[in-house]
């Protein structure tokens, strides 16, 4: 689900995107599950509009912008431009989170050797989201590597 700029999301009250009330402003998306008495389990993720600042202690910080210095700017350039790939390392998590541990939580894929016991997009998350842009069929793409057992390691290649 995509959501339009300006659209707070919570999954708690004190557990939100929301960058108007940054006491609250805790993640840039997330996925989950529900499940229908006549459809049965449906995935979904959340994916608010990115590149948006809210004011931490009279600072204007854009907390969910890749590829930047610090979170206090968006100035550096990627490949597509902030928003564009602060989308795309966005929904390219949270695909595979949902895809490896769809929910409820810890019913998938999770290391058992973090305190908080990450998923598969969590265990390659930088300060920042300073990644390395990578060519998929030559078009550089700023985007999280997620964690392969095959490699042992936060990789880009299957």
């Amino acid at each position: 689900m995509f959501l339009p700029k300006g659209v707070d999301v919570c999954i708690t009250t004190t557990f939100c995107f929301s960058p108007d009330n940054v006491a609250t402003w805790a993640f840039c998306g997330y996925h989950g599950d529900f499940n229908f008495t006549d459809v049965g389990e449906v995935l979904y993720t959340v994916e608010p509009y990115l590149d948006v600042f809210g004011i931490f202690n009279g600072v204007a910080q854009y907390p969910c912008d890749v590829g930047q210095p610090s979170v206090t700017v968006n100035t550096a350039p990627t490949p597509n431009g902030v928003l564009v790939d602060s989308m795309s390392a966005l929904v390219s998590h949270e695909i595979f989170e949902t895809v490896t541990d769809p929910g409820p939580r810890f019913t998938g894929w999770y290391s058992f050797n973090t305190i908080s016991g990450d998923e598969i997009g969590d265990i390659c998350v930088n300060p920042y989201f300073q990644y390395v842009p990578f060519k998929v069929s030559e078009k550089l793409y700023y985007i999280q590597p997620e964690y392969s057992n095959k490699y042992h390691a936060c990789m880009t290649v299957p």
